[in-house]
């Protein structure tokens, strides 16, 4: 389909349908950032445990025809903007979509929240995307490293003494140790 250009007799209708779509699409935001908060308090309180209804997104399906994709979205985004007040703030006031708070609430942390908002401000969606992905790649390929690098220091060792006696020594994370021990690994000085 061949689509005309703007005209000089049709730019007043373009600016206007502009500011309607715009403000409609700021409406809608809104309304799905609300949707997605009322999803986590909903779960929290266990308001889908109804007969026959298996998951959240299974009663979300049949009660508001959502897919079961959309609406697991829809509540991992409001169980994560409790911790992300900036985020959750822009999205009830209609600034961020919720394609760009499904991108940044899969990376952001109340640390990073404040300069992945601006990213998500300033990037269309798939810019968005792209960063977010290379955030989550970055991530995993750190996280492995660090549980790697403890698991392979990790070990247990014994041998026996010359009065006969078996001699143990291990080396254990320190979540290993406190399921040993029994003990809370952060109240360890």
């Amino acid at each position: 389909m061949e689509y005309p250009s703007v005209s000089f007799q049709n730019q007043e209708r373009a600016a206007a349908l502009n500011r309607e779509i715009c403000g409609l699409s700021a409406h809608a935001h809104a309304a799905m950032a609300q949707v997605a908060r009322a999803s986590a308090q909903f779960d929290a309180i266990g308001g889908w445990c109804a007969g026959g209804i298996r998951s959240f997104a299974h009663w979300m399906t049949i009660d508001t025809g959502f897919d079961v994709r959309t609406a697991s979205e829809l509540l991992r985004v409001g169980q994560a903007l409790e911790s992300l007040p900036l985020i959750s703030e822009a999205f009830r006031a209609g600034q961020l979509s919720f394609d760009k708070v499904r991108q940044i609430t899969t990376v952001a942390t109340p640390a990073s929240e404040r300069v992945l908002l601006g990213v998500a401000q300033g990037a269309s969606g798939a810019q968005l995307a792209r960063i977010c992905r290379e955030l989550r790649r970055i991530a995993e390929a750190e996280a492995p490293k660090r549980a790697d690098e403890q698991l392979a220091r990790r070990g247990l060792w014994m041998h026996w003494d010359d009065e006969g006696m078996l001699v143990l020594m291990a080396r254990l994370t320190p979540e290993d140790a406190a399921q040993l021990l029994r003990e809370d690994p952060a109240t360890r000085a």
